[in-house]
């Protein structure tokens, strides 16, 4: 029995080919913008993004072919905590540490701030092995 995975989808337009690769524009609205007090809004609020996604076998997309774009959401979860959610917890915890241990609190919020540096750096460092694993598949 196969396990069905939730997927974010989105529709876009591709914009270009590569070898392998294929990049697709797509509109991302906030919530707000299809409601009907729209106009009341700030149109800041779309925005439209490249993504690159693996091109699928089989099908060779084209330059202005509609696509659709899905990813799993577990996905957006993972991402969250890498990027939010483990950083806080590395500032937290060494906030804690140092302030506790009797160095100053201003030294050890400066500390604590300065150990994102490297995390985000081993982030960065790390982006093609993340990009395997957050990848958009076409349809």
């Amino acid at each position: 029995m196969s396990e069905v995975k939730e997927c974010v989808v989105h529709d876009g337009i591709v914009s270009k080919v590569d070898a392998g690769k294929v990049y697709v524009n797509i509109v991302s609205m906030s919530a707000c913008v299809s409601c009907q007090a729209k106009g009341l809004c700030n149109m800041s609020d779309i925005q439209e993004k490249l993504i690159e996604a693996e091109k699928p076998e089989g099908k060779e997309p084209r330059p202005g072919d509609h696509v659709t774009l899905e990813m799993e959401e577990s996905l957006g979860s993972k991402a969250v905590l890498l990027g939010y959610f483990y950083p806080f917890l590395l500032v937290l915890g060494a906030l804690v540490v140092l302030t506790s241990s009797g160095i100053d609190e201003g030294i050890s919020g400066l500390i604590s701030l300065m150990l994102l540096v490297p995390y985000y750096l081993i982030l960065y460092f790390s982006k093609d092995k993340l990009r395997k694993n957050f990848a958009f598949r076409i349809r």
